[in-house]
């Protein structure tokens, strides 16, 4: 087995350069286990993000591969490990294809051109995520996706030192949309759209972009509460009460039935549990179910509609609420 001060230089030589690791990544992994054991002994977490890296790079996506590497340095859990990580990066980066930016659809482009010559920076390893300073510690964000029919347009305010506080990583990555502290999204399919959406983010834009980075947290806060009041005028005729992100209702037997809005500590997103539990203690469950949405974007709160929103409480009371209720 190679010396680990060598383990990086091999792994990422060979990544780039093995014929048979392009035919099948699991051979990759067998041939280059040990190394990779060695090199992140104490981090399954490190293990599982490197197979990922492993298969992106078997699909092709080489640079998407190299950006996800680098997206791992702020999980790093010591010094050591970060350092590995970056070696990994300097070596794969000297292997890397030609940097080529991705095909994209003509309107793509076009909308690129634009926020580039509107003195717009696009994120130098995340290819769609243009921004522009507004005040000392935040930023214009738009992220441009490509669609079926047309281009979805994500704008909002992020903090600049928001991910790992660390301004040369977000020069470097931009915002992800669930990263973004304030956020709208608007789909654009024909001309008619493309004049709305160039009035509602241009309004957007002038009313918050003097919002230092705290007033650009509160108005999250903001939004977030008026997300959650949502549910309350549905529950409460139910017989639930409200107590911080928690309804409840008192059941039979000293128990109650609580549907709770979880939000998740590593996103912006948020989850919705349902469960009965004694009437003192809400941890002492005798039943606990998770609202199960099949839509990743489901719970991405601030880019759902007010139809959305309605849905999902629909949803949530239909299947998971009143079933036990009725029990």
């Amino acid at each position: 087995m190679a010396k680990k001060k060598d383990i990086a230089e091999i792994f990422a030589e060979n990544i780039f350069k093995d014929s048979k690791f392009q035919e099948k990544w699991q051979g990759y992994l067998a041939r280059f286990g040990a190394d990779i054991d060695t090199l992140f002994s104490d981090s399954y977490k490190a293990k599982v993000h490197i197979a990922s890296v492993l298969q992106k790079i078997c699909d092709g996506n080489y640079e998407e591969s190299l950006q996800y590497l680098k997206s791992y340095i702020p999980s790093c859990s010591t010094d050591e490990e970060k350092n590995m990580i970056n070696r990994l990066i300097e070596e794969c980066e000297k292997n890397i294809l030609p940097k080529t930016y991705p095909k994209q659809s003509e309107r793509y482009m076009q909308y690129r051109d634009k926020l580039l010559s509107a003195e717009f920076s696009e994120a130098k390893q995340h290819y769609g995520h243009f921004f522009r300073q507004a005040t000392e510690k935040t930023a214009f964000v738009i992220n441009l996706d490509d669609e079926e029919r047309g281009v979805s347009v994500m704008y909002g305010f992020a903090s600049t030192a928001f991910m790992a506080g660390d301004e040369e990583w977000f020069a470097n990555n931009g915002s992800d949309n669930d990263s973004c502290q304030v956020r709208n999204i608007f789909s654009v399919c024909d001309a008619k759209d493309e004049t709305n959406a160039s009035k509602i983010i241009s309004d957007f834009y002038m009313q918050y972009k003097d919002y230092s980075k705290d007033e650009i947290l509160a108005l999250k806060k903001t939004r977030q509460k008026a997300f959650l009041d949502h549910f309350t005028p549905v529950l409460k005729p139910l017989g639930f009460k409200k107590k911080g992100t928690r309804w409840t209702k008192d059941l039979c037997n000293g128990t109650a039935l609580s549907f709770e809005a979880q939000k998740s500590a590593f996103s912006d997103e948020y989850y919705f549990n349902v469960s009965i539990h004694d009437i003192s203690d809400f941890y002492a469950r005798k039943t606990y179910e998770r609202v199960v949405i099949h839509d990743s974007q489901i719970y991405n709160w601030q880019l759902m509609s007010e139809d959305q929103i309605e849905n999902l409480i629909q949803y949530t009371l239909t299947k998971y609420v009143k079933p036990k209720i009725e029990q």
